[in-house]
């Protein structure tokens, strides 16, 4: 059965959220889904930050022809891209490891779960105030925002690391109650358009959870 757009952001974003730190990159503190900003040209399906303020970019192809349209996007061709680490992300045999830009990297399905067919590589072309631009979005649509699909952070106290959102208002109020809660770290997903009449409501739609965290 192909898989749907939504449903490998989401597989995109749980193995982006479990990779592993290595000497070059941290462990990733924050993971948004489907992320826009009048201010940057890019649309990332999934975009997260590490610890170290290293940036994570995933772009997710469901077919040949979505991914060939991609590579003639305008801000393809730009100096400076989002992201240190960057993949691409599909069904196998629909984008071939020669195919990807230069540092890129390439994740495809095998046997039903994800795996890095080519590992990316760490780029320095980044464009820093595109990524501010997402990171004030990601700030700003929180509470059921249209700009931004999900989001999940790994949130700390000043001894160990917490089982819930740390914030009171207004992000408490925005959380779904049925979002499955796990260790260190908690999310959320949005409609792509909620209703703007209630956003106490229950207008969340969960995608499922995050995987639980070390």
């Amino acid at each position: 059965m192909p898989v749907s757009h939504s449903r490998l952001v989401q597989m995109a974003r749980n193995w982006l959220w479990a990779l592993d730190p290595t000497q070059e990159r941290t462990r990733i503190a924050l993971v948004a889904t489907e992320v826009s900003s009048v201010h940057a040209d890019e649309q990332p399906d999934v975009f997260a930050v590490g610890n170290d303020g290293q940036t994570y970019l995933i772009e997710v192809k469901v077919s040949r022809a979505d991914f060939l349209n991609d590579r003639k996007k305008p801000h393809r061709s730009n100096e400076t891209l989002l992201g240190n680490w960057r993949w691409y992300c599909a069904p196998s045999g629909i984008i071939e490891p020669h195919e990807v830009p230069p540092g890129w990297g390439l994740i495809q399905i095998v046997n039903g779960k994800l795996q890095e067919r080519l590992p990316a590589t760490h780029c320095t072309n980044v464009d820093h105030e595109a990524e501010k631009a997402i990171l004030i979005s990601i700030m700003r649509n929180v509470w059921h925002g249209p700009r931004v699909r999900g989001i999940g952070l790994r949130a700390y106290s000043h001894i160990r690391a917490q089982e819930r959102w740390v914030w009171e208002t207004p992000l408490a109020a925005a959380l779904d109650p049925s979002y499955p809660k796990f260790k260190a770290s908690a999310g959320i997903d949005h409609q792509p358009h909620p209703p703007t009449s209630s956003p106490e409501g229950g207008d969340a739609e969960t995608l499922g959870p995050l995987p639980v965290s070390p």
